[in-house]
């Protein structure tokens, strides 16, 4: 697996789009399966990702406008 943090925003939300595109269809087929929890784990972990980078960025005094 990659290493989240080595990657850009805009990789890491078109990540999220296709591991919950794959996460919903495999709900509506019934699939529940290994595939179906690492599809879970994976939509956690990149949102955890985000929201930490989120943070950090609203928290960066160099970032702010004054």
């Amino acid at each position: 697996m990659e290493n989240l943090n080595n990657l850009d925003l805009l990789t890491l939300a078109d990540m999220l789009a296709r591991y919950t595109r794959d996460y919903i269809n495999m709900q509506q087929k019934g699939n529940t399966g290994t595939e179906y929890t690492r599809c879970r784990t994976m939509i956690q972990n990149l949102n955890a990702e985000i929201a930490y980078r989120k943070l950090k960025f609203s928290n960066d005094p160099k970032k702010k406008n004054n």
